[in-house]
């Protein structure tokens, strides 16, 4: 059987148009009283068949019929669908859908609808007897809602202002009155009391009927008004008027792109037949709380976005009103386009044979049943790291570039115009290192992207370091200011060794921290102090509470907290704060849980509970020489899965540590999909992963991995997840080597 649920139904419009303008009257399904909705969100477009356009008000269904019983309802079929029945013993609404029973497909649903009487309803006679029409009444003052017969006449009530409707008795003239015209006594005031001579037709003159010549721009008589047309005094003159609503109500795009908040779907037109203004509003339909109109443009409200692998089309029901109050609706279902991200990598350095190869910085993405890479102009020579973010706030991607061994950064500007390829970008100076203390070299190892200075604005943080020796040197942020400019670089006041740097509320403080992993000094963290100079003050060691340990104190496994290799951060254990996953230089990966913080002497720090890994399998190194690292759900089971690319070492694999949803993670080899127990070796091809970077690159919904190799050319492992076990699909990108770094984007 179908499951039973209770809907939101507006009444016929002439039921509606009554109600909004006498009543509070409002027709509400259980879910969103819960939720708080307003009737304008309810999905009004039930009443309308599926892109058709109601032409006026009374080509829709009658008013609600009165039953006494339930045995007396008829069944609801293609005859009878979008009806509305009330019942007089339980006083309550049913309304026929197009939904059907699971048991019987044939046949259509009649479903609950739950009403608020606050608009006169509660005052319908218990002698209404079945047959009867509920119609509101406005002879009464106020107006009433009443039992009445079903008339076809009741449909043509809107007629009332119109002078060809007028049917007076003899004796009485038609009259102009405050509300219109009607029919009233013979008197000076009214059109059959006045004999007219030749030429001469009758004017409203302001306070009466009177005989004037006919100057053929206020002639009653003259008009020569078609069929579907009628006469209408329009203040100052007759006119011919149709009584139609708006026609060809359209929408000029019923497509957007996913992951687009608050994006422009399309332009709104109808065509008026008096040639009047129209104005537009969104009526009903599924989802209208999503969208809205601005003009006559539909766009979604600004937070909200659409996720193709959550949900492809989305429903929404438009009305086009003219000056007469007429208007048109149709439902348009929105489709929601996938959108293929693409990956940039970029490097330096030497080939297999130890010659010097230049920097490549290529943009890798699939193109039908292919890939292909394209190198970007202007790239310039040994990038060592990359970072993505919309810096000058157009809505687009653009990519933050550090070099090693030069003191110049570089920002890549998507080009407003030219499509994906060579030209995609424009290379910007972004600013300077000076160089010039001793502390400070041109080797950055690594950036982070994140608004450190809560000004909505993106901003880059630098970690530097040494390749080829463990010298501690000062780090450095630059803050932006939203139109693809800086400021001048801070240096920050500790020396570290940094191997890599992530963003993250570490302290839980409503900002955006720095974890820094170091190369020969312990792991630091930057407290974000919210202020102009917002990592002002030295960078402090978290204080660590290992696995079945009972007190929070600063790490003591300096073999593996000052040999790091990597980290990422992200919510692991799944209390909603930011945790961090450290790739050991040499060894097995740290999973460290968001704890909070505490003062050590007046002084903020970090705390952290590590979580020990609960298994390896087989055939891993003891000690493998991590490099990079990256999240991403590869099982899809809702939580954050970490991977990580080692270097060339005997038994040094890349990895995936799979996560249980509890922070509590085992460590994994890569499977392909041809079968189950074929283990791809990383080691034999030599790798030497230095970049990795996760995203869904073939756009099926899933976790892909780009591994961005010095030693070999870079890989794509498609995700195909068969529910049981983890295998991927492998794809080499040829030409992409020696490459250092990666990030993933819809540079599109």
């Amino acid at each position: 059987m179908v499951k039973r649920r209770r809907v939101i139904i507006a009444f016929p419009v002439l039921l509606l148009s009554t109600i909004l303008a006498c009543g509070d009257f409002s027709l509400q399904s259980e879910d969103q009283k819960s939720q708080g909705q307003s009737p304008q969100d309810t999905d009004r477009s039930l009443l309308e068949k599926k892109d058709s356009t109601v032409a006026s008000r009374a080509s829709l269904s009658k008013p609600a019929k009165i039953l006494l019983t339930e045995q007396a309802l008829p069944e609801c079929t293609e005859k009878n669908l979008n009806a509305i029945v009330f019942f007089l013993g339980d006083r309550s609404f049913r309304y026929c859908s197009e939904e059907v029973s699971q048991d019987q497909p044939e046949k259509k649903t009649w479903i609950s609808i739950s009403v608020a009487q606050t608009g006169g309803l509660g005052q319908i006679s218990e002698n209404c007897k079945q047959g009867q029409i509920l119609r509101f009444d406005r002879s009464q003052d106020p107006g009433v809602w009443v039992c009445s017969d079903d008339l076809e006449s009741v449909g043509n009530q809107q007629n009332t202002d119109l002078l060809k409707t007028k049917t007076c008795q003899e004796g009485q003239a038609i009259e102009r009155q405050a509300s219109g015209f009607g029919c009233g006594s013979i008197d000076g005031n009214t059109l059959l009391d006045l004999t007219c001579g030749t030429n001469q037709v009758p004017k409203w003159n302001g306070t009466a009927w009177a005989c004037q010549a006919d100057d053929n721009t206020q002639g009653f008589f003259n008009l020569n008004c078609q069929n579907d047309q009628l006469a209408q005094w329009n203040g100052t003159s007759w006119v011919c008027k149709y009584f139609k609503a708006p026609q060809t109500l359209a929408l000029s795009a019923t497509s957007l792109k996913e992951n687009r908040a608050g994006a422009e779907i399309g332009t709104i037109s109808a065509t008026d037949p008096n040639g009047g203004s129209l104005e537009y509003s969104i009526y009903g339909g599924k989802d209208a709380h999503l969208f809205e109109i601005s003009g006559n443009k539909l766009k979604l409200k600004p937070n909200i976005h659409f996720d193709y692998e959550t949900r492809q089309k989305h429903y929404v029901s438009l009305e086009a009103r003219n000056t007469s109050g007429l208007s048109s609706k149709k439902l348009f279902t929105i489709s929601v386009d996938n959108l293929f991200v693409q990956a940039i990598s970029c490097g330096y350095g030497l080939d297999g044979s130890s010659n010097a190869v230049s920097a490549k910085l290529l943009m890798v993405r699939k193109n039908g049943q292919s890939w292909e890479s394209t190198e970007l102009t202007d790239s310039g020579s040994n990038c060592s790291s990359l970072g993505v973010g919309d810096f000058n706030r157009d809505g687009r991607s653009d990519v933050f570039m550090t070099w090693s061994g030069s003191t110049n950064l570089y920002l890549f500007e998507r080009n407003t115009t030219n499509a994906l390829g060579a030209s995609m970008f424009t290379r910007k100076t972004a600013q300077s290192i000076d160089t010039t203390p001793t502390d400070v070299v041109a080797q950055a190892r690594d950036l982070a992207v994140g608004d450190l200075n809560g000004d909505g604005f993106d901003d880059v943080f630098i970690g530097f370091g040494s390749y080829w020796n463990a010298a501690n040197y000062k780090d450095h942020y630059i803050l932006g200011n939203g139109d693809g400019t800086f400021n001048t670089p801070v240096v920050s006041t500790s020396k570290s060794a940094t191997s890599a740097v992530v963003l993250g509320d570490f302290l839980r403080n409503g900002r955006l921290d720095v974890f820094i992993a170091n190369k020969s000094t312990k792991d630091q963290v930057f407290e974000n102090k919210g202020t102009a100079n917002p990592l002002a003050g030295e960078s402090q060691i978290p204080h660590i509470k290992s696995s079945g340990g009972s007190s929070y104190a600063e790490d003591s496994l300096e073999a593996d907290i000052q040999n790091s290799g990597a980290v990422v951060s992200a919510d692991f254990s799944g209390d909603t704060h930011a945790d961090v996953f450290v790739a050991v230089g040499q060894g097995v990966g740290r999973v460290l849980l968001n704890a909070g913080s505490l003062e050590v002497g007046g002084v903020k720090r970090a705390k952290f509970d590590e979580k020990a890994i609960s298994s390896t399998e087989s055939g891993l190194a003891s000690s493998p020489q991590n490099r990079s690292a990256a999240f991403g759900d590869f099982d899809a089971d809702g939580d954050f899965d970490v991977i990580v690319g080692t270097k060339n070492a005997t038994g040094s694999y890349n990895e995936i540590y799979v996560n249980d949803g509890n922070g509590v993670f085992a460590r994994k080899r890569f499977r392909i999909k041809s079968g189950q127990s074929s283990l791809i070796d990383t080691t034999s091809d030599d790798w030497n992963t230095l970049g990795v970077a996760v995203g869904d690159l073939d756009g099926d919904g899933k976790s892909d991995i780009y591994f961005a190799n010095y030693a070999q050319d870079d890989k794509i492992f498609l995700n195909r997840f068969d529910g049981t076990t983890l295998k991927f699909e492998l794809v080499t990108i040829s030409g992409s080597h020696p490459a250092r770094s990666v990030v993933i984007g819809e540079f599109e």
